[in-house]
């Protein structure tokens, strides 16, 4: 009689299990990565406010609150911008060059304001076009007063000179569509006085200008 053979042991399937230390590796990576990106599109999108001008200002003006507004720029730009809560850096500063509406308030485009003794005063004049060369703060001018339409009656009409080496402050235009300049001179407190009452009738000459 013959003996039957024991069955062959049955093997499970060759093949690797699954290693928990490498699922929780992987799993740290993916969140690793999806973190990293979360990082760089929170630093690519944020933003800070900074100063520009709100519109065009003139060269020898003096940069008011209300030449400047808000606009947002990507933060951790140039450094020279004036963040919006320190405005007050460039207000109150006179502008060294021209700038047009959006450009950056850089403190770097003003200087300080000289400031008035007792003995100097401003004085503001109206002036047609033809009635002055064309100025920038720091000439020097004459005020010259010219005759009225009465003066013509006499046998001699003469322009008088009311004010000597008298200095630019600044000059800008009057409003936005007219075409009259307005020229701000600095001069002694008598000499202002007497060119204000004036005013109505002057012209300037360029004489020189400042150092």
């Amino acid at each position: 009689m013959t003996r039957s053979s024991a069955p062959a042991a049955v093997r499970p399937p060759s093949g690797r299990g699954v290693r928990v230390p490498e699922l929780v590796l992987g799993v740290l990576l993916v969140a690793g990565s999806a973190l990293g990106g979360l990082l760089w599109w929170s630093s690519a999108t944020a933003s800070t406010t900074v100063a520009v001008f709100g519109r065009d200002v003139r060269r020898g003006s003096v940069v008011t609150d209300a030449d400047l507004r808000l606009a947002s720029v990507p933060a951790g730009g140039d450094l020279a911008l004036v963040p919006w809560a320190e405005r007050d850096r460039v207000v109150g500063r006179v502008l060294t060059a021209d700038v047009r509406a959006g450009a950056p308030a850089l403190r770097s485009l003003t200087q300080e304001a000289p400031l008035l003794s007792s003995a100097e005063g401003l004085v503001g004049l109206r002036l047609e076009p033809g009635a002055a060369p064309a100025l920038l703060p720091g000439d020097v001018v004459d005020v010259v007063a010219v005759p009225t339409a009465g003066d013509l009656a006499t046998p001699v009409v003469t322009a008088t000179v009311v004010a000597s080496a008298a200095s630019v402050w600044s000059v800008g235009p009057v409003g936005e569509s007219a075409t009259d300049v307005l020229v701000t001179l600095r001069l002694p407190v008598d000499a202002a006085r007497t060119v204000g009452a004036a005013a109505d009738r002057v012209r300037l000459v360029q004489v020189g200008s400042e150092p």
